[in-house]
């Protein structure tokens, strides 16, 4: 799959998660996702650990 590919599967799945747990409308959740800018966040993060190897990811303590 595609990074762009990847990065809506993951969005999709993140602002259904979060509507379902805070009990909010998906339009909610879009607003919130991009004044917060979350899916940029995403992105970065995603292009960040794909750079690097499991075990630095370990050491660092980065969990998606």
């Amino acid at each position: 799959m595609s990074v762009q590919t990847d990065c809506e599967m993951l969005s999709v799945q993140a602002m259904e998660a979060y509507a379902r747990k805070y009990h909010v409308s998906g339009n909610d959740v879009v607003e919130l996702f991009h004044r917060n800018q979350v899916f940029e966040k995403m992105m970065i993060q995603h292009e960040y650990l794909h750079q690097i190897s499991f075990e630095e990811v370990f050491r660092l303590r980065i969990f998606v």
